[in-house]
């Protein structure tokens, strides 16, 4: 166990494979554990060699990226090495991390946090600032972020329960579910489907081939539409003159394009994180 004492630390981690896992606490030190996945001798010597410092705030974790294992469902190719990162630090953050085939889970509150992964999965509890996460084939989830947000996966799913400061998200075949989207949202799928239960103020642009694309707009918005769809079905539940709002009322911008796939417009319904959402518009 490597301890350091830090306000709010700057975290920098590479490990190509096995899992890391950030907890951030109320506490002014940040502590890391490497932990085997597996007995094999790369392991050892991945630990072994792995660099461990800090210089104030900024705390480095770097394993050497060398005989590492592949692995396929509950199997892995050899007898790589496989280590779990684990931190805890304090509250307010910032994460930089890097990996092959890991897993990066943070439970808590960061401040900005950037991660990018070829097959692993990426999940986040609360960013505060600003979330750049990427994946090839990983799935992403987010349940909350303060920040503007972009998030990249190839065959992943995204899931973003709330994005307070506006979201850009794509994927080829992984679906998309999104749930409080404040601020400009751009979201582009192939074959995946687009689910967004409650968006705007703001421009919202989605895109799709031959995924169908379900999106609802907060009320109070004044809403300019521009949809097409080639051979899909479009589909309103904005009637002309629905909930009427004054002059001023926030905007929302919607253009929605897609070859195949359908697209159907609804109106959200209110809820506590709307509430929220409004709040911080104000």
């Amino acid at each position: 166990m490597h301890r350091f004492p830090t306000e709010r630390a700057r975290l920098q981690v590479r490990n190509p494979a096995g899992d890391v896992r950030v907890e951030t606490a109320e506490k002014a030190e940040t502590t890391v554990e490497l932990v085997p996945l597996n007995e094999s001798e790369a392991t050892r010597q991945a630990i072994a060699n792995a660099r461990v410092e800090a210089r104030g705030d900024e705390v480095s974790v770097l394993l050497e990226g060398r005989g590492w294992s592949i692995s396929i469902g509950d199997w892995a190719l050899g007898r790589n090495a496989r280590v779990s990162v684990r931190i805890v630090c304090p509250h307010g953050s910032e994460l930089d991390c890097e990996t092959a085939s890991a897993d990066v889970e943070a439970a808590g509150r960061l401040a900005t946090a950037r991660t990018r992964t070829a097959s692993g999965d990426v999940s986040f509890e609360h960013v505060e600032g600003e979330l750049y996460a990427k994946t090839a084939s990983g799935d992403l989830r987010v349940d909350r972020v303060g920040g503007r947000a972009e998030l990249h996966t190839v065959s992943g799913d995204v899931e973003v329960r709330a994005a307070l400061g506006g979201l850009a998200a794509n994927t080829v075949s992984g679906d998309l579910e999104l749930g409080e989207i404040t601020g400009d949202l751009t979201v582009t799928s192939v074959s995946g489907d687009q689910r967004i239960r409650a968006a705007g103020p703001g421009t919202i642009a989605l895109k799709a081939v031959s995924g169908d694309v379900d999106v609802s707009l907060r009320p109070g918005l004044r809403v300019r539409l521009d949809v097409n769809s080639v051979s899909g079905t479009i589909n309103s539940d904005l009637a002309v003159g629905d909930a009427p709002v004054p002059g001023d009322a926030p905007e929302a911008d919607l253009r929605a394009r897609t070859v195949s796939g359908d697209v159907r417009i609804g109106r959200a319904q209110p809820s506590s994180e709307s509430a929220s959402a409004r709040i911080a518009l104000a």
